[in-house]
């Protein structure tokens, strides 16, 4: 659908079309000077290319389409043909879209589906499809440099655990994806109450031992804890979550159950309302087992099992060092806007790099993004030096040798 404004103010109008003009210009302009540095490689090439005849290339760029005219040679010492033009400045072989509106169409895939990556991404007039889109992704090789940057506090620090059930494809059922959210410090932010994370680090996987792989990482090289360092690790009632101490080995953590969960859980439950005092009384933890023993859903079980064995934990609630579980890595916006509200079903690699993506966006990281490319061949000395690269040719390093010498060598190599 497209938008149109009504009553445009004769302004506005004006910028409108100098900025449609000024981009066509700048187009016609660009094609003109790529045609004469076509012409000025024409003019210097070696003579063993022959010129076959002269064609178009368009490529699609951030403002509009680009097209110019270039040479096509056929190299009769090598017995191949090519543009000169494309070889000279590294225009990838049959690459008709520019890196940069597969960049932009790559990163709004992580906050929306491809379709409306691709519509996002693409010039104005010029519309991609979703398989474009999915096509970029699939195709780019992800390269992150991480940011390990912390601001120094007294914080102790929270590790969130969580995970997401996706539509993966290759898997009959929905497959679990786990994240994580590491942080050391909150603070508040304006006046109804809510916290900002300090220090944050959000992380996922699509398995447990790769994801506590990358927490056991994070806390070594950003957070720099040692072995006598205590964190906290929060979630819900998943075993995985509730036995992930031992699994973080760089320093000391403990378990403590996200108190939504707990609370909530209770009163579902037992219609219990409790506080944090009555979680850290033992005979009010009897009670609340004695009330939760005849229960038969899977999330009461789960409590009633965490009571009996665990429920020693809960005193952590009033310790002014624990800072709570105020949001958990998947169902925070982090990934819910790609994830959740775009639940259709993914590749797991594609599903990775999205990951990766996001997580380096708000993380503060930065993302190299490349893709695979064919280039055409150097031809002879495009300087026109009549000699013929070898690229296994041996080569005499000439720089200590004495002038009279290296000239000799030099008349050798290149038959001045």
């Amino acid at each position: 659908m497209n938008i149109v404004a009504t009553m445009l103010p004769d302004f506005e109008e004006i910028v409108s079309n100098f900025i449609k003009i000024g981009k066509l210009n700048i187009l016609d302009q660009l094609a003109k000077r790529l045609e004469e540095i076509d012409n000025e490689l024409c003019s210097k090439r070696p003579k063993s290319l022959k010129i076959i005849k002269i064609k178009e290339r368009t490529a699609l760029t951030e403002i509009g389409l680009l097209t110019f005219r270039r040479r096509y040679y056929y190299d009769t010492f090598k017995e191949k043909y090519l543009y000169l033009l494309d070889y000279h400045l590294k225009i990838p072989k049959r690459a008709k879209i520019m890196t940069n509106i597969k960049l932009k169409i790559i990163e709004a895939a992580s906050e929306m589906s491809y379709s409306k990556a691709a519509k996002y991404g693409a010039p104005d007039g010029f519309p991609l499809s979703k398989s474009t889109a999915f096509r970029y992704l699939k195709n780019s090789l992800l390269n992150i440099e991480e940011n390990y940057f912390i601001k120094d506090n007294d914080a102790q620090i929270h590790v969130q655990i969580d995970e997401k059930f996706l539509n993966i494809n290759g898997f009959k059922n929905k497959k679990k994806y786990f994240t994580a959210t590491i942080f050391k410090g909150i603070k508040p932010i304006g006046t109804k109450g809510k916290m900002k994370l300090e220090n944050r680090t959000i992380l996922s996987a699509s398995g447990q031992k790769e994801l506590f792989e990358k927490i056991n990482n994070s806390l070594i090289r950003k957070y720099k804890v040692s072995k006598d360092d205590k964190i906290f690790v929060s979630g819900d009632l998943a075993r995985y979550i509730q036995y992930s101490p031992e699994k973080i080995w760089v320093c000391e953590s403990i378990y403590v159950p996200d108190k939504y969960h707990i609370k909530s859980a209770l009163l579902k439950e037992a219609g219990l309302i409790v506080s944090d005092k009555d979680l850290a009384n033992k005979k009010y933890i009897k009670f609340l087992i004695e009330a939760l023993k005849d229960t038969e859903t899977v999330e009461g079980k789960k409590l009633l099992t965490l009571l009996k064995t665990k429920s020693k934990v809960l005193k952590e609630y009033q310790n002014p060092n624990y800072n709570g579980c105020s949001q958990e890595g998947m169902n925070s916006h982090y990934y819910a806007s790609r994830f959740a509200k775009n639940p259709m079903s993914i590749g797991i690699k594609n599903l990775e790099k999205l990951s990766m993506i996001i997580e380096a966006i708000q993380n503060g990281s930065k993302i190299e993004i490349g893709f695979k490319h064919k280039y055409y061949f150097k031809p002879m000395d495009i300087i026109g030096h009549m000699w013929h690269f070898d690229e296994n040719r041996m080569v005499l390093d000439t720089r200590e040798m004495k002038l009279e010498t290296k000239k000799m060598f030099e008349d050798i190599k290149y038959g001045w």
